[in-house]
């Protein structure tokens, strides 16, 4: 901006700036390089988070609430039928077996609810489901792999004990880390399934949506769950708890607190390294900015040149840098992409590193516009304002020199060990970031009440292991429900005799009168109506208190 009776010199002071750039590119390399890597770690940290969130939200939006196991087929079309629920997605698991070729094939029964409901697992890419007892879907990897990249009504090969022979793509799909686990899913008709031997008609299980799902909370949905399986007698059903979790906290406060952790640390980082590095260069070029100051340039344009310089190498560096944050999360998180997300995470970065660039820069400028041309003429590089006295029998070797070197300018010895000490805690506070981060804890992020572990000991391989028959199965859930030989029932949770359950109790002020309405509530509950709406909530009625 040019104020009256001043002469327009923003020509001039771009063309100094420019000069200036092509005389330091070690200089502008080293600040572009530390802008890029703060903005990266910064892009990448925005990304991250905003990807493990979206795989989240991929993962439970629009899916299930609930499944019901150990069901049969009129189960499944007896919940179809109810109002309650907007999809309900019939699934049967058959078996997994190992296959002559060396993967493992995991063969499924699915409808097309099913494969709605899971199509963050398996998504039907082109092609129909099977129908017909020789017909099944497979994935891309499998084609490529193991069935001669056969396409839709071309035949395949299966080799496995339980489903061997040609069979007839009908569809073709894509599946979820099928190379990392070396196996394949292969879906089957529903006349395949009750060919196979292993058939068991109460084995379906039913994976159902709700249709006001986003009015209700987790109690509700629990709770009307439960209360259709007792109505229609079917086993309690699994609550789907990712979905939960995830609705229970719509900001995920330990990951927000994280790259808020990480971006401080980085901008404190970047503003130090990029700071010195704009010290040492203004030091080295006191003299040039003396030169101008004696032809006539004002401290006001000497402070737009060095604005100038550092505001083009931050750009530069925060481009360099964003592009960078952005491949690196997509790479890692492909599945998270959302364009709407790395929107937020560039402009955000943007503002982050112009903030730094701009505080980092904001010192060197001042120096740089106090120079007068006599004090350029004085300058020698060693200047304190302090007279130092030397010993003239001073022993030389690499060490005195590299202490003398570190004494003759404290700011910027200061300076670099700062940025040497803070990219040293980074790196440990980010490595013990990923430590922590145990299976154990991730897995109890998902299942809080989990107290046991339960594992496979066997000297045969987990795939062996599974293809006899999934061992997690309901009598290993009966057997370990069983403790101390009791299992959880209305009556033994009654008696006390099963002891792994909680209490909750009814109270009220004992002073509280018979026509008030907490005490209406608590002689309510002794009656059996009160007992019928305690049992239909899930809860069992145990015994009355005397009053306290």
């Amino acid at each position: 901006m040019t104020v009256p009776f001043e002469n327009d010199t923003g020509n001039i002071v771009r063309k100094l700036a420019r000069k200036s750039l092509k005389s330091e590119k070690r200089r502008n390399l080293m600040v572009v390089i530390a802008v890029a890597l703060a903005s990266c770690l910064i892009c990448f940290s925005i990304v991250m988070a905003l990807s493990t969130r979206q795989i989240e939200k991929n993962h439970v939006e629009d899916t299930y609430e609930a499944v019901y196991t150990r069901i049969t087929e009129e189960d499944v079309s007896t919940l179809k039928g109810l109002d309650d629920f907007s999809r309900v997605g019939e699934y049967y698991m058959l078996a997994v077996e190992p296959a002559e070729q060396g993967y493992n094939a995991s063969y499924i029964y699915c409808d097309e609810e099913t494969m709605y409901i899971a199509r963050d697992q398996m998504k039907l890419l082109e092609g129909r489901l099977p129908q017909k007892e020789d017909e099944v879907v497979v994935s891309r990897y499998f084609l490529s792999n193991y069935g001669s990249d056969a396409g839709i009504g071309e035949k395949v090969m299966l080799s496995s004990e339980s489903f061997h022979g040609e069979y007839t793509v009908t569809g073709i799909m894509e599946g979820y880390k099928e190379k990392e686990v070396n196996g394949s899913s292969i879906l089957l008709s529903k006349e395949a399934l009750k060919g196979w031997s292993g058939y068991d008609p109460a084995d379906y299980r039913a994976y159902v949506h709700f249709k006001n799902e986003q009015q209700m909370d987790e109690t509700e949905l629990t709770a009307r769950s439960r209360e259709i399986a007792k109505e229609y007698q079917l086993e309690m059903p699994i609550m789907n708890l990712s979905y939960m979790k995830f609705y229970k906290q719509p900001v995920n406060v330990s990951m927000l607190a994280l790259v808020a952790g990480i971006a401080v640390l980085v901008i404190i980082g970047g503003y130090v390294v990029i700071q010195s590095i704009f010290r040492i260069s203004i030091n080295d070029k006191i003299q040039s900015y003396g030169q101008l100051r004696t032809i006539g340039t004002t401290p006001k344009q000497i402070r737009r040149i060095v604005k100038k310089e550092g505001r083009f190498l931050g750009w530069a560096g925060i481009g360099i840098g964003i592009l960078l944050g952005c491949a690196a999360g997509f790479a890692l998180f492909p599945r998270g992409f959302n364009l709407l997300f790395y929107a937020a995470a560039i402009v955000l970065t943007a503002l982050l590193g112009w903030f730094m660039v701009s505080i980092a820069i904001r010192r060197p400028v001042k120096i740089a516009a106090g120079i007068s041309p006599i004090e350029a003429v004085r300058f020698t590089g060693n200047q304190s304002g302090k007279a130092h006295t030397h010993k003239k029998n001073m022993r030389l070797n690499p060490l005195s020199m590299g202490i003398a070197n570190f004494r003759r300018d404290r700011k910027k010895t200061i300076s670099i060990v700062a940025s040497l000490s803070l990219g040293g805690v980074i790196l440990l506070v980010t490595a013990s970031i990923l430590l922590v981060r145990s299976p154990e804890r991730i897995a109890r992020q998902y299942f809080p009440d989990g107290d046991y572990k339960i594992y496979i000991h066997s000297e045969k391989t987990e795939y062996e292991v599974m293809s006899k028959g999934n061992p997690l199965n309901e009598a290993l859930r009966q057997e370990v429900l069983a403790v101390d030989g009791v299992t959880p029932s209305a009556d033994t949770i009654a008696d006390e005799s099963y002891p792994l359950c909680n209490e909750f109790y009814a109270a009220v002020r004992q002073d509280s009168g018979p026509d008030t309405p907490e005490r209406k509530v608590y002689d309510w509950l002794s009656t059996d109506a009160g007992r019928a709406c305690i049992e239909k909530s899930g809860y069992v009625a145990v015994q009355d208190l005397t009053r306290a």
